[in-house]
């Protein structure tokens, strides 16, 4: 029923994951993989406290799981309690600091605090870990493209990071696209992001 549910959610079919998911958990409570499981199915669906609550019973049965730990860190973020996901994520990290995908979160924990500087930190780290994930890049380019606060905004970096973001993705991420398009602008080369925006929408 888990592996079921699962499958649901990766089509799309959230309401229909759920209840498998959440048969699988109540018939195998001591499971942890069936609370997290559950978990992310709250978490897809926007229910974050109930998130957090399946991921939280997944910690006390394998307290040692990083991957158990980080989602109750999404979890958190979703509830906007980001200096509570930050302490989590700390936690992930620790018990597997060679994830970066762990740092890209604890990151966009931190910039969502206003800790830019740490922000930035934690998605370097990221790039360095694995040079070919796009999101750690695209974290990086927005915050030197961010439109909002120019404390760190560098055109060079910003392009650079998502150009490399869309290249990983083969021009196929309409997110990654509108981050370029937004470094173009900051680059004030307004043709080259009004295309890139363009090819975004239409994806």
């Amino acid at each position: 029923q888990c592996d079921y549910g699962l499958a649901l959610l990766r089509a799309g079919q959230r309401e229909k994951a759920l209840i498998a998911c959440q048969s699988a958990a109540v018939n195998a409570p001591a499971v942890a993989r069936y609370q997290s499981a559950l978990g992310d199915c709250f978490l897809t669906l926007g229910r974050g406290q109930e998130a957090a609550e399946s991921y939280q019973r997944a910690m006390n049965i394998e307290p040692n799981n990083s991957d158990y730990v980080y989602n109750f860190g999404l979890a958190q973020m979703s509830l906007k309690m980001f200096k509570k996901a930050i302490e989590v994520f700390d936690e992930a990290i620790r018990l597997k600091p060679s994830n970066p995908q762990y740092f890209c979160s604890r990151g966009a924990a931190y910039e969502n605090s206003k800790m830019m500087r740490e922000a930035i930190m934690d998605y370097q780290i990221a790039v360095k870990l694995d040079r070919l994930n796009p999101q750690a890049h695209y974290l990086l380019a927005s915050v030197y493209s961010d439109p909002d606060d120019p404390t760190y905004t560098s055109v060079f970096e910003a392009v650079d990071h998502a150009t490399k973001a869309v290249q990983i993705t083969q021009n196929q991420n309409a997110q990654y696209l509108m981050g370029l398009a937004r470094a173009y602008r900051a680059a004030r080369y307004y043709d080259q992001a009004v295309e890139l925006a363009q090819k975004a929408i239409k994806i």
